[in-house]
Parts: C-alpha cells; sequence; structure tokens
C-alpha cells in the first residue's frame, strides 16, 4: 500500500491567479489527492509517522512548466555558432550533425542533459521537434524515450515531415516514392513511441512548409 506524501508549501500557486499561504499538498503515488490548510495539529507528537514531508513553507510551490518547443541534440552544440543569420546557422548545425554521425550513446546523453536541465528550473513537460533530416531517426526516438524514462520527465516527441519539390513526389510513371517512405517512416516512428512509457507521446511535427 502507497503511504501518502506531504509538501507542505508556504506559498502555493494553484492557478495564474490564485496564490494561497500555508497550504499543505496530498500525494499518493503519482497523483495529488487533496490540497488545503496546513492542519494546526499537523505538527503534534504522533500526528504522522513514517511519512514523507516536504517542508516547502520557505518557497513557492507550483505546476510544472511546460516547454513547447525543444530540439534535445542541439544541446550539444551550445556556442559553435553564436551571432550567425538563420540561414547560415540552420546550415552548420545540420553540417555538424551530418559530419559527426552521433549514435545511441550520444543521443540518450544529449537528452538527459536537456531533461536535466528542464527539470533544474522547473519544467516537468517537454515537447521535443525532431530535427529535419533526410529521414526520421529511429535511434534519435528511443534514446528520447529512454531519457524520458530515466528521469520521469513528461515528453512530447514531434517526428518532423516537411514538403519536399514536387517533381520527386508526383511521378508521371510510377507510384510516388518520397510520400511513401515519408509515411512509412513516420508510422514506425510514432509505434515505437506509442510502445514507451505513459509519459512519453507521440504527435506529428509540420516544419519547413
Amino acid at each position: 500500500m502507497e503511504r501518502e506524501k506531504y509538501i507542505l508549501a508556504g506559498t502555493l500557486v494553484a492557478a495564474p491567479r490564485r496564490v494561497l499561504s500555508n497550504q499543505m499538498v496530498t500525494v499518493k503515488g503519482d497523483r495529488i489527492t487533496d490540497v488545503g490548510p496546513i492542519p494546526e495539529t499537523f505538527f503534534d507528537p504522533g500526528a504522522v509517522s513514517q511519512t514523507e514531508i516536504i517542508d516547502a513553507r520557505d518557497k513557492v510551490v507550483m505546476p510544472g512548466l511546460v516547454n513547447a518547443h525543444s530540439h534535445h541534440t542541439e544541446v550539444l552544440q551550445r556556442s559553435l555558432r553564436d551571432a550567425l543569420p538563420f540561414e547560415l546557422w540552420r546550415l552548420e548545425r545540420r553540417g555538424v550533425e551530418d559530419a559527426l554521425e552521433p549514435g545511441y550513446e550520444e543521443l540518450l546523453t544529449a537528452n538527459l542533459i536537456c531533461l536535466l536541465e528542464s527539470l533544474k528550473h522547473g519544467t516537468t513537460a517537454v515537447l521535443h521537434h525532431l530535427s529535419r533530416r533526410q529521414r526520421l531517426e529511429i535511434v534519435e526516438i528511443q534514446a528520447c524515450i529512454d531519457a524520458a524514462k530515466m528521469l520521469g520527465n513528461r515528453v512530447v516527441i514531434a517526428p518532423s515531415i516537411s514538403d519536399v519539390g514536387w517533381k520527386p513526389v508526383m511521378r508521371v510513371d510510377e507510384d510516388p516514392p518520397a510520400a511513401r517512405t515519408e509515411v512509412e517512416s513516420l508510422i514506425q516512428a510514432l509505434d515505437l513511441i506509442d510502445k514507451g512509457p505513459k509519459t512519453v507521446a507521440g504527435i506529428i511535427g509540420p516544419t519547413s512548409i
């Protein structure tokens, strides 16, 4: 049987315009089960026993923040091309990643760094928009799923799809191979995400329309 955990909040941000003082948040498992004023008898001897208490009476307790657009792997390229115009920055970013050919361990490290930094600053949910490449990187998706599972972040993985020139798609003499490959890769990616933990979800991320 899971024991309840109590968070004692000096200041509780319950909603954007609702700030409460001296509140107790009751947690059971991974769910908040109750929020209310700290009982006057809470600190009496024997009132609670063998229960985890997080004393945050000198802190602000609030819901986790959400980062609605992130590229996890770019965390390893900081300061390599500061103050460049977007067009040049984009070309260099892709060039570096293509040259390095990061494997699973490198991609897992990048995802762990990004998600750990997010937690450090109060962000518990992140949307990871996979950078557009020639094909969807299944190994990168697996690395993100594993990192989220290790740390407990809520992560939405958005495999990117983008327009291509009409000639590779619409061929008079055969089926459109580029469009078919794109759809097959997307289905594979979303199936992999769907097999991950319940804290990880997948959506389609249109890019470079």
